[in-house]
């Protein structure tokens, strides 16, 4: 189960390419946080999609 973040930056990026910074940006827009804030989520957002085996690098 996603969080609403996570299932935000899933439905806005899903089959695209894209970066960290691309993604902390909607994420502090969308959330109206900080964009370190926004990178910090990204990044755990992004390691959890890796161990599932749904985005690579």
């Amino acid at each position: 189960m996603l969080n609403s973040s996570a299932e935000f930056l899933f439905e806005k990026l899903r089959g695209e390419d894209f970066t960290a910074e691309k993604a902390a940006d909607m994420l502090a827009e969308k959330y109206n946080i900080r964009f370190e804030r926004a990178q910090e989520d990204v990044q755990k957002w992004i390691n959890a999609m890796k161990r599932a085996g749904l985005i690579t690098e």
